[in-house]
């Protein structure tokens, strides 16, 4: 199907994330606990911007189920690592605190969710979702990782069969924009932003491996998804 189709195509894209220094030193328990705290903050700031992707996107479909599934999954999303009420997802933080690569991301969504195909939406917002499902799965198949691992929790949220659900249901609503048959235009612009995400989420990796900002705990960040043994992060900017 097509959405495999495109998952398939970025798979080059994809190896960049899972073969990256950030995702090794993760899998063997050395990523610096500062390289880790400056992902995820960024990555809350990410999830601010994309829960904000799903809901205009909702705004635009024509099926019912569509519509409630989009915006269940944008609230969802702005509880993935705490709570929605979370002043670090707002626009007034993201504009302070995102580095390069996060405005660079989130713009890009957010120009496709708001003013492109619906297709095209959701093949820039689908790989974000679909490399975590694979990604971690593949480290959990694939890898050893050691019950001391501090990231084994991270680790085993985003390899739960759960998470796989979610990637299913979004990849069911690509297949269905494209049951009539689309143009090749069309799908040629829908492999470019699957690809184009998949490259931004390797450098969001990288990103977090930069030093030149410090992040500290604080703040309580839980998934939304309850899987077991989530594990609660926590993280600040110290300015």
């Amino acid at each position: 199907n097509f959405s495999q189709e495109l998952f398939s195509s970025s798979l080059r894209y994809a190896n960049l994330s899972l073969h990256g220094q950030f995702i090794e030193e993760m899998v063997n328990g050395r990523l610096p606990e500062a390289a880790f705290h400056r992902y995820l903050h960024q990555d809350n700031l990410y999830l601010g911007k994309y829960a904000r992707a799903f809901a205009s996107l909702a705004s635009r479909v024509d099926k019912t189920d569509e519509l409630v599934w989009l915006l269940n999954e944008s609230l969802n999303f702005l509880n993935e690592h705490g709570s929605a009420n979370d002043t670090s997802m707002d626009s007034s933080a993201f504009d302070k605190e995102a580095l390069p690569v996060t405005v660079d991301y989130t713009s890009f969504i957010l120009v496709a969710a708001l003013g492109e195909s619906p297709l095209l939406a959701y093949s820039a917002l689908l790989p974000c979702q679909h490399l975590y499902d694979w990604l971690f799965a593949t480290l959990k198949a694939t890898r050893h990782i050691a019950a001391d691992n501090p990231y084994k929790d991270f680790i085993d949220q985003y390899a739960d069969e759960k998470n796989h659900r979610v990637t299913q249901a979004l990849e069911a609503f690509v297949d269905r924009y494209v049951q009539g048959g689309i143009s090749e235009e069309l799908a040629v612009r829908a492999h470019e932003h699957y690809n184009r995400a998949m490259q931004y989420e390797a450098e969001f990796f990288t990103q977090g491996l930069q030093d030149d900002t410090v992040f500290r705990m604080s703040g309580s960040f839980q998934s939304h998804r309850s899987w077991p043994a989530a594990e609660t992060w926590q993280v600040t900017l110290l300015v």
